[in-house]
């Protein structure tokens, strides 16, 4: 049975953080997890029945591009298991740890690198 996959308008906020989320095969309770709010607001997020605020929605835009780049790199299973464990590269702190304390930036480089073939 093949999976459909669903097509998000990424020019909104909601669409691009389904694709996000389908991308790097992560749920409301992970992204939860990450994301600078609880798993019910997530739920209405994606679902678009409300939007975050400017200073979360600005977070939560952080975590969407880690997310897009974990899923240019890494299968999705993969994605969500490399971000919830611990990683040497990062004095064995979790890249999602990482994340809820605003360091975006280490995580995407990471990435990165092993998207280009270095071992991290």
């Amino acid at each position: 049975m093949a999976l459909t996959q669903i097509r998000h308008d990424t020019s909104t906020f909601t669409g691009r953080l389904n694709a996000a989320c389908e991308g790097a095969d992560l749920g409301p309770t992970e992204l939860s997890r990450i994301m600078p709010a609880s798993e019910r607001t997530l739920r209405r997020w994606l679902d678009g029945e409300s939007l975050p605020r400017q200073r979360d929605r600005e977070r939560a835009l952080e975590v969407v591009v880690v997310l897009e780049e974990l899923a240019r790199v890494f299968k999705p299973e993969g994605a969500a298991n490399w971000l919830f464990a611990p990683n040497q590269a990062f004095d064995f702190t979790k890249p999602a740890d990482l994340l809820t304390e605003g360091e975006y930036r280490k995580v995407i480089a990471a990435i990165e690198a092993i998207g280009e073939g270095v071992f991290v």
